[in-house]
């Protein structure tokens, strides 16, 4: 205040008078110990400063003269506060075109910052002043002839407000020595920092403003040398196109700094001409154009703006602001639909159109109805009413539904995080809670257009199903749903839909429920679960197991709840009660057990530490309520209470005695709720709702008492209180109270005219699903949602539908099967789900013999052999395919299809595949190409047009772009999916060389009995692997408690334990002969370890292979046992290239060959496994997995998979009798992202075993 109205004064005061006062300044005793620590002396010469710069700005020049003697010469604050202000009156003069005063003001500047005296940085802007009053180029190169280069960018003191501050001393030296004809180079000027710090950007920022004052000097030295200015320019235009870590502490920054980047950049560029910006503001136009995802409209208008203000062609500035116009208010919240609409009507009010300006600052009105930020959780609340009124008139309840989804989307755009995940959730809980079928189709519709979240909406769907659950088959179906693909990408602990399995579960199957189903449902969370979910659904479950007096080890004999792995879980419960005695705290479930009647409960609201506690006596009072005295009631509500928690105590006491007949202590207590209630007890999230909680105690004993008192202290308290807008989200709890006659129907036509006047300014969708409202049993609903899953892009999702599907025909649902009968599966899936009905030795593979025998006749290769391969185990006719002759274009003499650029660039993500080139096509299938070309003699050539011919055939161009793939990966990511899946383009082309395949086959030129190993490109052996829980042997990453690992984590890689581990025992009578796995942090970066280990024959180990095991290529899981292509090698790993890049499938096993040397024959129960002749197990492979692999960062936790081989004592002393050398062989592969660059290193360790 003081400062504002010491530049007000001079306006009503003299110069005099102001001085005096503020030589008169004293603190208090209390103003003394301030927390800035001011002195008097520095507020006086604050006050001086504010003074002097309100004289100048009203040109007083004699009373600024006065306020400089005034202001001291000794100090450095004082001579700092004195430089800025002759500085402040030079600029001022130059403005005013007075040169005479500028000069005057300058000499006082220079008689008192003499270039003896002066530091460097003063220098500078005293040689800038000398060179705008004199221009005198001699005179000014003398104050800056002596500093040295380069100077330091004052990092310190860049904020995020967007300004060049820091760079201002930098920018002015460097002009001024072009302007001198000094200039340095840019990287004289600015060295250039340690590669791959983050201050390598900031490098090239500086060196850009550097740039930019070589172009500003050229302009006013009239210079042409240079040519075209806007060449010049282009680096510095261009340098916000970059894809910069987030974590660089400089880059946000500079963003924010954009618009006075630019502004620099135009003012430069005026200097040289109208000319030169003209032809620059075209380029910025066409740069807007071409590459958009770099300019926002707000940076745009700003440089708009910034020509216009420079003299750039107003005609052609107003059709560029006309074009924006027509996307600057898409996805943005209200607060940035307002903020755009205002700064349009600022620039066109710079341009003096001042009906635009209006019509854009009326618009900016008009968007501030609707929806606000990222906090306002409104919608979600008026969802909430319309599962009410939904409930009391059902028969509106779609279009209602249908009304609140059109505009979802706007709910979207206009707030962030939680408030439109809430809606998103919610709306579709709705539509769930109203009909399954309808909830599905509303899933499907939101998830096609980005609106929900792919968890949260398999959550809502197993949560309703289960609430509509009768039988033992949609229980079996829902929890397999559950245990396997809810389960894996589960990222939260959803106790409350376990706790609704369980239940129901016991409910309708009691003992088979315990017995068949407990342990699967506990085997899943300790194998798929997410790590840190583990000890909550396990807490879960022993909670349900004791409160239903169930022994949990009668069946899951080694159960156990983990120890909790998050520190910012405090207790399971929310609500403890702090005891007078050491602070002590108890969860509420102790206090339930300590209280069986009123003297216990009288004691324990006497240990209370009511100072310290919040405790919630609801539950505790409510177990004991039927046995209160009015005396006892009336004892212990004289029990001396206070804070606002108490009032629920006394509202609860009021309760209980109402119930017991006492309605007189009843409102009496009532009451006193009321009094300890506070005026934010409205809203519950604050206190509990004290308020809510008191009045409905009182209704309950006087109805028309409590609406009126009630509607007093509401009309109060909203009229006082800060945040009233927070009560629309308890309406349902308060608008009860206000009156006796509440009809939820008249209240919900306010509702929908006030939310009609809310979503004014949305658009809404057009396309909405039709919610047929269709009863049909549950079982087929989820069938539904298996077929929709099962085209999922991502192959998680579809591999554990089409698993899911192969199970539930196995089971005898017919309606699965008919599915598969009747088309609604393509060619692709139904053999899958065929495949996998065959692994699990289905007997319903007989009635689906006719689409087995349509699809052995499939132009696919590989369609055609799985099918014939079931026929002939079925012991069926298979289908003999006509004979054709190729076509002409295998025998054309064609050109070379263009050659893959292997030098060009390669992005990771999205490989640049042209679509018109055959060859760029088929990666990554030449391979098979070649093999085809090989055993037909054709040309590869002829055989890639075929292959491109049939692609354009069965696939669509569109699909392969790049830009098809970037739509395809943000789709996923707006559903939370960020999961890997197959590229479109690789799908096709290898469908079609399958499709060439038979052709070829077809035509009699090919042997088809040479392709099938190498062509077959599914195991399906191996979703059916036998897992278990991650073994405590086996490695975990993390370094600290909340995860992640050092810095220095890689270059640490031979102190791992794991290698210096001698050969490890397995339940006692075994050893782990070999062992490969992968453990991943989900920390930033995916610190990963990859570690095997084998025993070998020799010592001798290839360091640049990929395994250090022997190899079996491309073998079925199934044809393991007659595998005689090992090697020398103890352990065998199945390397492969089949569709499946998981350790899971890249098995390891005792080498088959050794195995049959030792006469052992094949255990079938097991994983590659054998036993001896008296059956006795000799060696097995162990499969064991711990969480979902493919779950990406960021997160708090682990994930892994991994093999180990186990023998038996006598086998390994059998191995041993043949192979008397033998070595233990270990590898180690540490791998983490930093920015971007997978970092990689590697360690090797070899033991002699001596037995």
């Amino acid at each position: 205040m003081l400062p504002e109205w010491i530049y007000t004064a001079p306006h009503f005061e003299t110069t005099e008078n102001i001085l005096s006062k503020i030589e008169n300044i004293e603190f208090s005793e209390n103003t003394r110990s301030n927390i800035f620590e001011e002195k008097e002396a520095d507020l006086q010469l604050r006050l001086i400063a504010n003074l002097g710069y309100s004289l100048i700005d009203q040109n007083k020049w004699g009373d600024v003269k006065t306020v400089l003697e005034k202001t001291g010469k000794t100090e450095p604050r004082e001579r700092n506060t004195l430089f800025q202000l002759i500085q402040y009156a030079i600029e001022q003069c130059l403005e005013l075109n007075d040169n005479n005063r500028a000069n005057e003001y300058l000499s006082i500047l220079t008689n008192h910052f003499t270039k003896e005296e002066s530091k460097p940085i003063d220098k500078i802007y005293i040689a800038d002043l000398v060179y705008k009053v004199t221009q005198n180029i001699d005179e000014t190169f003398s104050w800056i002839n002596s500093i040295e280069q380069p100077l330091n960018i004052d990092k310190h003191r860049m904020d995020f407000d967007g300004s060049l501050d820091p760079f201002i001393p930098i920018i002015k030296l460097n002009k001024l020595l072009n302007l001198c004809g000094k200039g340095i180079t840019i990287t004289s000027a600015i060295p250039s920092a340690v590669k791959g710090s983050d201050e390598e950007v900031l490098v090239e920022f500086g060196r850009m403003l550097c740039i930019t004052t070589q172009i500003l000097a050229d302009g006013i030295l009239k210079n042409q040398a240079f040519g075209s200015v806007t060449k010049r320019a282009l680096p510095i235009l261009r340098f916000y196109y970059k894809d910069v870590s987030h974590r660089n502490i400089y880059w946000y920054k500079l963003t924010q700094a954009k618009g006075k980047y630019f502004d620099f950049l135009i003012s430069a560029v005026s200097q040289n001409g109208k000319e030169s910006l003209e032809e620059f503001g075209d380029f910025l136009f066409n740069e807007f154009s071409v590459n958009p995802k770099y300019w926002s409209t707000s940076d745009q208008r700003k440089i708009i703006k910034s020509l216009i203000n420079n003299g750039f062609n107003s005609n052609k500035a107003k059709t560029q602001l006309k074009n924006l116009e027509s996307s600057m208010l898409e996805n943005r919240d209200i607060d940035g639909r307002v903020t755009e609409c205002v700064a349009h009507s600022k620039v066109h009010l710079n341009l003096r159109e001042f009906e635009i300006s209006e019509k854009w600052l009326k618009q900016a009105i008009l968007e501030s109805i609707g929806v606000g930020y990222r906090k306002d959780y409104q919608f979600s609340t008026w969802i909430e009413w319309l599962r009410k009124i939904n409930l009391q008139d059902p028969s509106q309840a779609t279009e209602r539904i249908k009304w609140f989804l059109s505009h979802l989307n706007h709910i979207k755009e206009t707030t962030e995080g939680r408030a439109y995940w809430n809606s998103s959730e919610e709306l579709l809980d709705v539509s769930y809670e109203y009909n399954l079928n309808d909830g599905l189709e509303q899933t499907i519709w939101q998830l096609e257009n980005d609106l929900v979240d792919f968890k949260d909406s398999i959550t809502l769907f197993i949560k309703h199903f289960v609430n509509r659950i009768k039988s033992d088959d949609e229980f079996r179906s829902i929890v397999q749903l559950y245990n396997g693909l809810y389960m894996l990408l589960a990222e939260s602990a959803n106790t409350s839909l376990l706790k609704a399995i369980l239940n129901k579960g016991h409910e309708i199957l009691q003992e088979i429920f315990l017995e068949k189903y407990l342990p699967a449902i506990i085997t899943a969370i300790k194998i798929k679960s997410y790590e840190e979910n583990r000890y909550y659904l396990l807490f879960e479950i022993e909670t349900f197991c004791s409160g239903n007096g169930i022994r949990i080890d009668d069946y899951y004999s080694d159960f156990k709840v983990p120890e909790k792995t998050r520190k910012d879980y405090s207790s399971s419960s929310s609500n403890s009660l702090t005891l007078k005695d050491n602070h002590k705290s108890i969860d509420e479930s102790e206090v339930l057990k300590r209280v069986e009647n009123f003297d216990d409960f009288k004691k324990i609201v006497e240990e209370e530490d009511q100072g310290n506690s919040y405790f919630n006596w609801s539950n505790v009072i409510g177990k004991i309520a039927s046995t209160l005295t009015s005396m006892q009631i009336n004892e212990v509500a004289n029990i001396v209470r206070i804070g606002s928690r108490q009032s629920d105590f006394y509202a609860k006491l009021s309760e209980v005695a109402f119930e017991n007949g006492h309605s007189e202590l009843a409102e009496s207590l009532a009451n006193k709720s009321l009094e300890l209630s506070s005026s934010s007890g409205w809203v519950k999230f604050y206190d509990g709702g004290t308020r809510i909680n008191s009045f409905n105690a009182l209704r309950k004993v006087n109805p028309a008492l409590a609406s009126a008192k009630a509607f007093e202290v509401f009309a109060h308290d909203i009229s006082s209180g800060n945040y009233p807008s927070l009560y629309i989200e308890h309406l349902d709890y308060i608008v009860p109270l206000l009156t006796e006659n509440y009809v939820e129907e008249e209240i919900w036509v306010e509702i929908f005219g006030y939310l009609q006047r809310l979503m004014s300014n949305s658009k809404p969708a057009v396309n909405l699903p039709l919610l047929q409202s269709m009863e049909k049993p549950i079982s087929e609903t989820l069938v539904d949602y298996l077929l929709y899953l099962s085209k999922n892009p991502v192959s998680l999702i579809r591999e554990e539908s089409i698993l899911l599907l192969a199970k539930y025909i196995n089971q005898n649902n017919d309606y699965a099967l008919a599915q598969l009968l009747n088309g609604r599966m393509n060619d692709y899936t139904s053999m899958d789900v065929i495949m996998t009905l065959r692994e699990l030795n289905s007997s319903r593979i007989k009635e689906i013999k006719p689409i087995i025998q349509n699809v052995a006749l499939s132009k696919d290769y590989l369609l055609r052999e799985n099918a014939k391969q079931i026929l002939n185990e079925l012991g069926e006719d298979i289908p003999v395919a006509k004979n054709i002759d190729l076509p002409s274009v295998y025998s054309l003499h064609l050109p070379k299809p263009q050659t893959l650029e292997l030098n060009k660039e390669i992005d990771p993500y999205y490989p640049n595949v042209d679509i018109t080139n055959p060859r760029d096509l088929i990666q990554p299938f030449e391979s098979l190409v070649r093999v085809l070309s090989k055993e037909s003699g054709i040309d590869e050539s002829n055989l890639i047009y075929r292959v491109y011919s049939i692609m354009k055939e069965i696939g669509s161009k569109e699909e392969w772009t790049i830009e098809y793939e970037k739509k395809l990966r943000n789709h996923l990511e707006e559903v939370s999916l960020k999961y890997s899946y197959p590229r479109p383009r690789v799908i096709v082309a290898r469908r079609a060389i399958m499709y060439v395949t038979n052709e070829l086959i077809d035509s009699g030129t090919i042997d088809e009995e040479k392709l099938r190993d190498v062509f077959i490109s599914q195991d399906y052996s191996v979703s059916h692997f036998k897992e278990i829980e991650k073994p405590d042997f086996i490695q975990t990453i993390k370094e600290r408690d909340f995860g992640g690992v050092g810095n220095d984590w890689l270059d640490k890689i031979d102190e791992s334990k794991r290698l210096n581990e001698s050969l490890l025992n397995y339940n006692e009578s075994f050893k782990i002969i070999a062992e490969y796995n992968l453990v991943k942090n989900l920390d930033w970066g995916s610190p990963s370890e990859e570690y095997m280990y084998q025993i070998a024959v020799n010592e001798n180990l290839n360091k640049n292979k990929n395994y250090i095991f022997g190899s079996v290529f491309h073998q079925l899981s199934c044809d393991y046992h007659s595998i005689s292509t090992g090697g020398h090698f103890i352990i065998v790993i199945r390397d492969h290239w089949f569709d499946r890049f998981d350790i899971k499938s890249n098995w390891i096993a005792i080498n088959p060959t050794l195995a049959r040397c030792l006469e052992w024959v094949p255990e079938t129960n097991k994983l590659f496994a054998w036993k001896n002749s008296k059956g006795e197990l000799m060696a097995e492979s162990i499969y064991w997995s711990n969480g979902n692999a493919q779950m990406t960062p960021r997160k708090d936790a682990e994930v892994g998979e991994g093999w180990f081989v186990v023998v038996s004592e006598n086998a390994y002393q059998q191995i041993n009798s043949i192979e008397q050398n033998l070595f233990l062989q270990k590898k180690l592969v540490r791998t983490k992202y930093e920015d971007s660059t997978l970092m990689t290193r590697e360690i090797f360790n070899i033991d002699k075993i001596y037995v």
